[in-house]
């Protein structure tokens, strides 16, 4: 649903010509892009050619009783040496903007080389100002008095002075998920995308967890928090691949206790309602429009039906002020797709075929001359299914057709691959189907929880399988299945941090797997099946998937864009390498997102070469004006 963004571009100020508020009906963005000078701005006023936009903000900043802002919608054209991240791959796309409080500047996260950096805009300038020390930065998000904005960066919470200033850093956060600033104070915070949401103070502390994940249920992550008016509740997206959805749910900040409030819908900003108004609202976007459900936090109830408000609107790339001044980056609701590549030690690339799709997890086939691989038609949540790609003859094949299915794992003779699948409701296990055709998919454990189980690697002589999955009351293990006698399944690796992408080395003697005990997702190899000591991979700076050479001679593993390598010797004890960088670039990361071909020439991955970032934001002014033209014209 990130694609580039279309809009028309003014080639001057003076070219901005007056017109009548035109929020009666959805502000489309599916126009061609022609050439243009940027650091422009298009006005669309209702009113007077004379209005300030310093008079309008004046206005939103007037106490109780809060009359209607001025309403109006424009476009901000960006300088091209900053312009808006909108797709970066991988990482974390949703949240690169936030407006203040009282709607008069935004804060944006810039491209900055192949990095990132946060710019703030006021609304009456033509020209963002960089905010110092934020390198690498993503999800920004205000203080509740828009002095300071907090965001994420180099594996920590952080807060700068909008004003300019050195950051500190308040908690760590490896791969931090979302925050909100409260009035009191209180930061809630998501760290990673596999843990629950947590508070901390504004001037740092010991952080305290405000939700659990709940395992039984099918939770996997809980995300893009938002305090609620009065400071005693919390937004939070419950994000659960097993039920194939993210709901929206209203956590007590007192007791931790939730209700849902809005499903099927991930990235929920909470709207105050407008001046005048008694009920807010819950604003998400869904299959590329911005949509209003009516809610009230005081309530019992979930919230109303939706209403569209603005199409052409991109995922998560939205923000609502509480004075009503809406910013988002325009784009399509369309499924992100990918093309599969071979990407030679340099890293020039040869596509395996001219067929883009929602690829996900893949295999390398024992001769390479095959991808098992996941196929979502649909984006994120969607129902997926297992494929096989024929890198020869550039061709897909779709494998499996009942239930939804994914992570493929090619057994070691090549005949047949095994993954998980979710059949009926809540019934979740792995099967092994052959990919000839000639069996039906063969059931090989039934998981006693409603979570996905992900294949992971075989032992060399196939009767043994390893794969992660999630107990009752613990995160991410790792666990081998034996298919010999009553094909037990016991876990090999279960603590309290995550653990998964469990990888046999061709032996069978050394087990690679990713940990986040450290507070980041690291590389460690340990002895296979009994553990005994345990090696860091992924010296100085983390890494993830790491995948043997078939000779076992080598261990792969990225981190960030990066793909590095790292010399293995397994014969008498186990020795390491020092990790070098071979190539870096835009390939999707998952929990298995490369492979390496038999030979070690080239690895298998999935590329995306749409835009990273775009030049342009909208805004509109007094939203709620809009919201109201579509309820009334239901």
């Amino acid at each position: 649903c990130l694609q580039k963004d279309p809009k028309h571009r003014l080639s001057a100020i003076a070219d901005a010509r007056l017109e009548l508020d035109d929020t009666e009906s959805p502000i489309a963005t599916d126009q061609p892009d022609p050439p243009v000078r940027r650091s422009m701005t298009r006005w669309f006023w209702p009113g007077l050619a004379g209005t300030a936009l310093v008079v309008a903000g004046a206005a939103l900043l007037k106490p109780e009783p809060r009359p209607a802002p001025a309403a109006g919608h424009f476009t901000i054209e960006l300088p091209d040496a900053a312009p808006v991240v909108t797709l970066d791959i991988p990482g974390t796309n949703e949240g690169p903007i936030t407006v203040a409080p009282d709607g008069q500047q935004l804060v944006y996260v810039a491209a900055d080389g192949r990095s990132t950096r946060l710019y703030a805009r006021a609304m009456a300038d033509l020209t963002p100002r960089a905010l110092p020390g934020t390198e690498g930065a993503r999800l920004p998000f205000f203080s509740p008095d828009g002095k300071w904005v907090g965001f994420f960066a180099d594996g920590k919470l952080k807060k700068a002075p909008i004003a300019g200033g050195t950051p500190a850093i308040l908690a760590d956060a490896p791969n931090g998920c979302g925050a909100s600033w409260s009035p009191s104070g209180e930061i809630a915070f998501a760290p990673s995308d596999s843990s629950g949401v947590f508070l901390v103070s504004d001037d740092g502390g010991t952080p305290r967890a405000l939700t659990t994940l709940d395992f039984a249920a099918g939770d996997n992550s809980h995300r893009w928090p938002q305090w609620l008016p009065g400071g005693r509740a919390v937004l939070v997206t419950v994000v659960a691949w097993s039920r194939e959805t993210s709901d929206i749910v209203m956590v007590d900040a007192a007791s931790g206790s939730r209700r849902t409030v809005q499903e099927g819908a991930d990235f929920a900003r909470y709207v105050p309602e407008a001046p005048g108004a008694t009920t807010g609202h819950i604003v998400f976007v869904k299959g590329g429009a911005l949509a209003a459900a009516p809610f009230d936090p005081a309530g019992a109830g979930p919230a109303g039906p939706p209403v569209v408000v603005v199409e052409g609107v991109r995922a998560g790339q939205f923000d609502v002020s509480a004075s009503g001044t809406l910013a988002y980056t325009p784009g399509s609701g369309a499924a992100l797709n990918y093309s599969l590549v071979w990407v030679d030690r340099t890293g020039a690339v040869q596509p395996v075929n001219d067929l883009r799709r929602g690829y996900e997890d893949l295999h390398l086939s024992p001769d390479g001359r095959r991808v098992a691989l996941t196929i979502e038609e649909a984006g994120p949540y969607s129902p997926a299914s297992v494929w096989i790609a024929d890198t020869g003859r550039g061709t897909l094949t779709r494998l499996t057709f009942e239930g939804y299915s994914r992570d493929p794992v090619w057994t070691p003779d090549g005949s047949a691959v095994a993954f998980g699948s979710k059949r009926g409701a809540s019934e979740f296990g792995i099967y092994r189907q052959r990919v000839d055709g000639q069996a039906q998919a063969e059931l090989l454990w039934a998981s006693p929880t409603p979570i996905w189980p992900d294949p992971q690697s075989w032992s060399p002589n196939g009767r043994t399988l390893v794969f992660s999955t999630k107990a009752k009351d613990t995160a991410e293990d790792i666990w081998t299945l034996s298919l010999e006698g009553e094909r037990a399944a016991k876990p090999w690796l279960q603590t309290a941090a995550n653990e998964w992408a469990g990888r046999l080395s061709p032996d069978g003697r050394w087990m690679a797997y990713n940990s986040d005990e450290s507070g980041q997702p690291e590389v460690y190899v340990q002895p296979f099946p009994g553990r005994g000591g345990k090696w860091l991979v992924s010296q100085g700076g983390g890494g993830f998937n790491a995948i043997w050479s078939r000779d076992g001679r080598r261990l792969y593993f990225r981190r960030g864009d990066q793909v590095l390598e790292t010399d293995v010797d397994g014969a008498s004890g186990f020795t390491l390498g020092t990790p070098r960088i071979l190539f870096s670039g835009r390939y999707l990361a998952t929990l298995r997102d490369f492979d390496v071909s038999p030979d070690g020439t080239r690895l298998v991955m999935m590329r995306n070469d749409d835009p990273r970032s775009t030049a342009t934001l909208h805004v509109v002014l007094n939203w709620w004006r809009a919201l109201e033209a579509r309820a009334n014209a239901r």
